[in-house]
């Protein structure tokens, strides 16, 4: 499974749910446009600490 399949189970039982896609691919869909699949941030690989963090704060920010 992957992630864009991950995200539709998860927000069939959580549509509330803060998702965060992380890819090495940048190129991809989910990555380009997350919003667009369910996600409220994106981090490329390889990502570090900081980048992490802020991914995280706009994952949990109220839109």
């Amino acid at each position: 499974m992957g992630g864009r399949e991950a995200a539709g189970k998860i927000l069939a039982l959580d549509p509330d749910a803060r998702l965060i896609v992380a890819s090495g691919y940048s190129h991809d869909a989910a990555m380009s446009r997350h919003r667009e699949h369910g996600f409220r941030a994106a981090v490329s690989k390889p990502f570090d600490l900081d980048e992490l963090g802020l991914a995280v704060q706009t994952a949990l920010e109220k839109e």
